[in-house]
């Protein structure tokens, strides 16, 4: 028997020496466990998770400092603490370990030969760039008995491998990461059309929310090299890991698999494991197949209902010392990154030191007072420097503040010796206005080769690379003497490259000056002959002329190469990356395991500005606040999600709950706590847009209140987002207008009664922060029509005999928007109305468009009919509309939606479903 019929299968796992122990036997069941995750119905930050639940502690076990705890030294502050339970539907786990699988024999329904269609819905709890994961698959390489097999993760994609002999590989890789990410619950399909008709093979691959799903398609690889077969092995189905390949087994959960014989053809193999028993260790699938498990693999239920940190222990007794307990206080993730005080490193600072070949690297970002320059890289020796005005210059947004050089400065910057075959110094500078005359301005001193040394010369009149022998005899030089050159040289911040590069007995010679945002990009090469590259001595400044004063100069970087590339991305801050590229990114640097949700199949995330010196949590939730997705804690594991916005949007609810499962009380609020109407969005350090609600027919619009029942008076907000160009902000600012004046009543708080409804399990826990759901069938005195809403977050609490989940909520409707080409695409009326008064049961109704263009009508148009229409709250479907001007007639089914009543001439006709466009 299954919970609510026996107490619920609760665990509590605390981490004790580097292994989870169920700690469950000490919980007080009576006092229930508490979980909170995500943000109230409208804030804008996510809030670290909570969770509270009481444990007895007689023995003082759960006192950290407590010397007679057996945990004594093995917890404290921060320990790692999850909460488990062991309710619904089973699901096939794997724990990475070479045997954990679940197989069948093979059968000749198994023995494909030309097109397969291979589906999956799994979860896997990692997909890391580097490891290639064993997922499912019929190849046994003894014998040569190959069929075929699918892997993932290698470079966050999946490929298809098939045999056409037994003994060869052929393979398909995606080439779109398909896999939003790890610990995530999608549906895949792979196709191998086997002759395609062209005189090739094609593979396809797809995926969808669920197995059931509409499959999308997001890849195609097409080999024109002639068609293909499947070999006809003796192999067995394997699924989590393949007895014949080395790649790492996989970790997580399947759910469902389904094998077809043909491209949408006989299912041949279709076992679902969330039909099975919890425990089972076979069990046969409707297509006939019979599934074995082995090697530890398991069929349960487990899952991770939250992952968090215990932050207070604090011991509670009363009188005489009876019944002690610590009421425990568990945070989320959040709570430490959003206290961390320390802003991030620079961009160039954070990316500099992982350039390849970097013999030194030299930030330049010292502290001001600093009489030397430390060096960023392992072992490296600092830079003595004189006339060094530090912390000084900020303008550069992928630095910290960088020094102005003085009249006379110097600098000594000393790397290790490289190869010799090449090398490149390079770093970023901005000048003043350059002198007339020619003014040294950086010095190479090199070894080794024949060379002595080679100068950078700046003037009004050239730029000039010169290159002398150890006796300081000129041996040749380049000019530039290009005007558009030598602007772009001078008051600009520019990286900065010299370089130097083998040419048989030759040396290539060559600087290189790229402005900041890569609008000018100039360079000049000067050859020496019968010389060898050598190696960087040092990077010299000596004795800064008068003429160049002011000049700054920041992270410099000696290359073991004769090129190198590593400021083109970070030197403007990686300005211009999506929003969940920003947030990956800084997060992968920081070693925090994390989820990127991205909807790029759809709309990629918005466009970034430059990454400032901030903190961490500033810097991934500015990304946020730009693209409108959501930053929030990983529910199983310590870690961060971020959803971008285009994944929040056109969703397939998660939980339909008819309104006879919603406990009481189910109450909707209708206040003014969204709106906002009057919007402007700025960008940091640029321009800004400003629109407004203000069309009298338009709902929640800045006309003062009174006669015009639209009407609510100015709400204005302001935004500062970190964007990437001044055009995004007229769009951003519309679509926060869009989401500000949706005009529809709000249900804060649904609430859930697992106990109740068990068959609710499944659904009502897959549900997370940004999903959808649903409830149908509301009740009269509640508008008609279902409710549709977006959680926010949530409240679960469960004890021995209860589990309820209250989710936090606003309403659904904005992030319902258009996709071409589809048949609910429709655009809203601009203006119409009823051009004749309408009882209860009339079914032909005369409309007037009064703003053009008009209704179509289903003679020109028969296949887009029928459509909905809501005239006074009353839902109609539109079956045939005759007329080709602005007055035409609509054939209609009347009370789509329950609500029946008449209506005057004059009443507005719209769209009961109008498309809106996205952002």
């Amino acid at each position: 028997m299954a919970f609510p019929a026996t107490p619920l299968d609760l665990g509590v796992e605390l981490l004790v020496d580097g292994v989870y122990t169920d700690i469950t036997q000490y919980v007080r069941a009576a006092s229930g466990i508490t979980i909170q995750r995500g943000r109230s119905d409208w804030g804008r930050e996510v809030d670290p998770g909570q969770c509270t639940l009481t444990v007895e502690n007689t023995d003082g076990r759960f006192a950290p400092r407590n010397p007679s705890s057996p945990y004594f030294g093995q917890i404290g502050r921060n320990t790692p603490i999850r909460i488990v339970t062991n309710e619904g539907s089973a699901h096939a786990d794997f724990f990475g370990t070479a045997g954990n699988k679940i197989t069948t024999p093979d059968n000749a329904a198994l023995d494909i030969t030309g097109d397969i269609d291979i589906r999956f819905d799994f979860q896997p709890d990692s997909w890391n760039v580097g490891t290639e994961y064993e997922l499912l698959g019929k190849w046994n390489t003894t014998g040569n008995q190959r069929s075929w097999y699918i892997t993932g993760g290698s470079t966050g994609v999946f490929t298809l491998h098939w045999s056409s002999t037994g003994s060869n590989d052929l393979s398909a890789v995606s080439t779109v990461n398909g896999m939003d990410a790890p610990d995530l619950r999608q549906a895949f399909r792979i196709t191998l059309d086997v002759n395609n008709g062209s005189g090739g093979y094609t593979v396809t691959f797809y995926r969808s929310d669920t197995i059931d799903g509409t499959w999308e398609q997001y890849d195609q690889v097409v080999t024109t090299s002639g068609t293909t077969s499947i070999f006809s092995s003796t192999a067995q189905v394997e699924v989590g890991d393949l007895a014949s390949l080395s790649n790492s087994p996989f970790s997580g959960r399947f759910y469902e698999i389904r094998i077809l014989n043909g491209i949408g053809g006989s299912e041949v193999a279709n076992p679902d494991f969330t039909a099975q028993d919890v425990g089972d260790t076979s069990f046969a699938d409707t297509a006939g197949r019979t599934w074995t498990l082995a090697g530890g693999a398991l069929l349960r239920n487990r899952q991770i209902r939250f992952y968090g940190e215990i932050t207070e222990w604090p011991p509670r007794w009363q009188a005489g010392g009876f019944d002690v307990t610590s009421t425990l206080q568990i945070s989320g993730y959040f709570r430490r990154l959003k206290t961390g005080a320390d802003p991030l490193e620079s961009a160039l600072r954070r990316t500099l030191p992982s350039t390849d070949d970097l013999l030194g690297y030299w930030p330049l970002e010292d502290a001001q007072g600093a009489d030397n320059a430390a060096s960023a890289f392992p072992s490296g020796k600092p830079a003595p420097v004189s006339g060094f005005s530090f912390a000084q210059e900020s303008g550069l947004a992928s630095s910290a503040a960088l020094p102005s050089l003085l009249t006379g400065a110097t600098a000594r910057f000393t790397p290790r010796t490289g190869t010799g075959g090449g090398w490149t110094v390079a770093c970023v500078f901005k000048t003043g206005s350059l002198p007339a005359t020619q003014t040294e301005i950086l010095r190479v001193n090199v070894k080794s080769s024949g060379i002595g040394y080679c100068v950078l010369y700046a003037s009004t009149s050239a730029i000039r690379l010169q290159v002398y022998d150890t006796d300081g005899t000129s041996l040749n030089f380049a000019n530039f003497t290009t005007a558009g050159a030598i602007t772009a040289f001078a008051n600009q911040w520019n990286q900065l490259r010299i370089r130097a590069a083998d040419n048989g007995s030759d040396v290539d010679f060559t600087v290189n000056w790229i402005n900041e945002d890569a609008s000018d990009s100039w360079f000049l090469t000067t050859t020496s002959t019968g010389v060898a590259p050598g190696n960087v001595a040092s990077v010299q400044i000596v004795g800064l002329s008068a003429d160049l004063i002011g000049l700054n100069l920041g992270h410099m970087i000696v290359v073991d190469a004769d090129n190198t590339f590593a400021f083109n991305d970070p030197i403007d801050g990686f300005s211009g990356e999506t929003a969940n590229n920003r947030v990956g990114r800084v997060i992968r640097e920081e070693g925090i395991g994390f989820i990127v949700v991205d909807g790029a199949l759809t709309r990629s995330s918005e466009l970034v500005g430059p990454q400032r010196v901030q903190r961490l949590f500033d810097i991934i939730q500015n990304a946020t606040d730009a693209d409108g997705g959501i930053f929030y804690e990983r529910r199983t594991q310590r870690g961060v999600v971020y959803r971008d916005r285009a994944t929040l949007e056109n969703q397939t609810p998660w939980l339909t709950l008819p309104y006879s499962k919603v406990m009481a009380p189910l109450e909707p609020t209708d206040d003014d706590q969204h709106i906002q109407n009057d919007v402007t969005v700025s960008r940091t350090d640029g321009s800004s847009a400003r629109v407004e609600q203000d069309e009298a027919t338009e709902p929640l619009n800045t006309a003062e209140p009174g006669d015009n029942p639209n009407a609510v008076g100015r709400y204005a907000a302001s935004y500062s987002l970190d964007l990437d160009n001044d055009g995004q902000c007229e769009q951003i600012a519309a679509w926060k207008l869009h989401l500000g004046t949706w005009d529809e009543s709000r249900y804060p708080v649904v609430r859930v009664n697992l106990a109740r409804n068990p068959e609710l399990i499944d659904a009502a826990t897959r549900v997370d922060i940004g999903d959808r759901i649903q409830i149908t069938d509301p009740p009269a005195w509640l508008p008609p029509g279902t409710i549709d809403l977006m959680v926010q977050g949530y409240t679960e609490k469960m004890d021995q005999y209860s589990w309820t989940i209250e989710y936090n909520c606003t309403p659904y409707g904005p992030w319902t928007i258009g996709v071409t080409d589809t048949d609910t695409a429709r655009a809203n009326t601009a203006g119409c109305e009823l051009a004749e008064a309408l009882d209860t049961t009339e079914t032909s109704v005369d409309v007037l468009t009064t703003v053009e263009p008009r209704w179509i009508d289903s003679a020109t148009y028969p296949g887009d009919f029928p459509f909905d229409i809501v005239i006074g709250g009353e839902v109609m479907t539109v079956t045939a509309c005759t007329g080709t001007t602005t007055s035409q007639t609509f054939t209609v089914t009347r009370s789509v939606n329950g609500v029946v009543k008449s209506h005057s001439t004059g009443d507005a006709v719209s769209l009961a479903v109008p498309t809106y466009v996205a952002l």
